[in-house]
């Protein structure tokens, strides 16, 4: 049975900031009393099945535009040529930021740097990553979740979005950082986009 879809409408209030991990803050525009769409998925994935990708199509363009891995030792999350664009944190490597309830999302947001270590918008890349100690990426490994921030292009224009996502990483490598054992999953919990182009979206905002 695929997810039901729910547009709701958004909370009218004013966002003040920007803020990714806790740590840079960027200046957010007024949020709309408009509707945005909220499905809950509840499915899970595991590198050691078949069942390893989960494609999130919002745009109708190709075949998706979020597409979220578990590849032991990584779980990755990237967009497609579709013009969709996912957070990245500030630090070089091309990793994924892992934001907090009510960070904003705004698809007007800065673009990431990575020769400056400035966060913002960016192709993807890492979630969490083992071997490693500690391991490399803003996720948690442990089964916790956070919200992937994201935004879609759909008729030309940008719509912000999150999807909740709870990751795990099993069975640590050795010393030697063998991959050998490793198993690596995540679940998607839910996701939300702003039907309103160019307006920002607060993580986990839904009702």
């Amino acid at each position: 049975m695929s997810p039901k879809a729910l547009s709701l409408p958004r909370l009218d209030k004013n966002l003040a900031g920007y803020t990714l991990l806790g740590a840079a803050a960027f200046m957010a525009p007024k949020a709309h009393a408009d509707s945005f769409t909220y499905v809950a998925v509840n499915q899970s994935f595991d590198s050691n099945t078949s069942n390893t990708t989960y494609n999130l199509d919002l745009s109708g363009i190709g075949s998706f535009d979020i597409e979220i891995l578990a590849s032991a030792p990584f779980l990755i999350a990237s967009d497609n040529a579709d013009g969709a664009q996912i957070l990245l944190g500030p630090a070089t490597g091309n990793d994924d930021a892992a934001l907090a309830y009510g960070a904003t999302i705004d698809p007007n947001g800065p673009v990431y740097n990575s020769a400056n270590q400035t966060a913002g918008w960016g192709i993807g890349g890492k979630l969490a990553y083992v071997p490693g100690v500690p391991p490399v990426g803003y996720w948690p490994v442990d089964g916790s979740s956070a919200y992937l921030g994201f935004y879609f292009v759909e008729g030309g224009q940008d719509h912000a979005g999150w999807i909740d996502i709870s990751t795990t990483i099993v069975s640590p490598p050795p010393a030697s950082g063998s991959a050998v054992g490793i198993d690596a999953l995540f679940t998607i919990n839910s996701y939300a986009y702003d039907n309103t182009p160019g307006d920002a979206i607060t993580a986990g905002g839904h009702a």
